[in-house]
């Protein structure tokens, strides 16, 4: 992983139909985590769990247009809106997916992360956020209470293109770890085939497989 280049999980390109999965790109080591619990107990983040999303509701006209400002900044990004958000995470309830929004001191909304236990380890499965201090502070966020619930490893699977997204990673005690597959493009155009096959223009979370 470099820390100013691209969060890489060395994929060619995302199959959208089935979406396969990145190798873990990060490995979060709970029982080291110092730097993240600083890193939450300095945020000057508001942090807010969110337990139910209903359509035209500010929280979900505020996840609507954070996606929106994340696809200005990511060529290639799968649905994140709040009605993707509901179906994926909240309505499954046989998992205790947490759901955890992030706030500027302007009340402005920055990003969300979705955690939780996964088989023997807990799971940063879902992530987004607009820049690399409200990144930082997510994952911290939920190392912090992944490591509370008596997790010693913590796993994030992430293919990002941004520059610091790598640099907010290492932040929180990231460590690099393993290399992706590769994966195939289906029913692409002409126009869009060079863009979709670089597989630095996608961000893709283990929540865009069905591994989770």
């Amino acid at each position: 992983m470099d820390a100013d280049g691209p969060l890489d999980a060395s994929a060619d390109a995302v199959r959208r139909d089935q979406p396969a999965l990145p190798s873990a790109a990060a490995t979060l080591i709970a029982a080291g985590c110092r730097v993240a619990l600083g890193i939450a107990s300095r945020s000057r983040l508001q942090l807010d769990a969110v337990n139910e999303l209903v359509a035209g509701t500010r929280a979900a006209r505020e996840l609507d247009e954070l996606a929106r400002q994340a696809s200005e900044q990511i060529p290639c990004l799968r649905d994140r809106s709040s009605a993707y958000l509901r179906w994926r995470w909240l309505a499954q309830l046989e998992r205790a997916w947490t759901l955890t929004t992030a706030r500027d001191r302007g009340g402005r909304l920055r990003g969300f992360v979705v955690f939780g236990p996964h088989a023997s380890t807990g799971r940063v499965s879902d992530l987004l956020a607009l820049d690399e201090a409200a990144q930082r502070v997510l994952v911290a966020h939920a190392v912090r209470t992944l490591a509370a619930s008596g997790f010693a490893r913590v796993s994030l699977e992430l293919l990002d293109p941004r520059p610091w997204s790598a640099r907010a990673i290492r932040a929180t005690g990231g460590i690099p770890r393993g290399s992706g597959p590769e994966y195939l493009i289906v029913h692409t155009t002409d126009q869009l085939r060079s863009l979709v096959t670089d597989r630095g223009s996608w961000y893709v979370t283990i929540g865009d497989s069905d591994h989770v």
